[in-house]
């Protein structure tokens, strides 16, 4: 994906800049990271403001939480259970 990701913004970029070689494309929009973790020198950057694209291999996955497996709201052992999630909000679904 960061690949793809890639080339779609040189592309982009190219047709901004359609007289100019891609040495200095590369050198204008291409620079290295900005990241405390991670230095890489392709990552794409705004000249004006210096904000960067993020590689999409630098996010971390966070996986939720999955629901008990005999929870139903059939069942009334699980009432307040049930009920605790039922007003969880998104972030604490991910990390309770």
């Amino acid at each position: 994906m960061d690949n793809y990701i890639y080339q779609i913004l040189l592309r982009q970029v190219k047709r901004w800049y359609p007289n100019k070689p891609i040495n200095w494309i590369i050198n204008k929009h291409f620079k290295e990271s900005l990241h405390p973790n991670y230095k890489w020198k392709w990552t794409f950057t705004n000249p004006n403001t210096n904000s960067q694209v993020d590689r999409m291999s630098w996010i971390k996955i966070k996986y939720s939480r999955c629901i008990k497996y005999k929870a139903t709201p059939y069942d009334s052992e699980y009432d307040k259970y049930l009920e605790n999630r039922y007003y969880m909000t998104p972030f604490q679904y991910l990390y309770k």
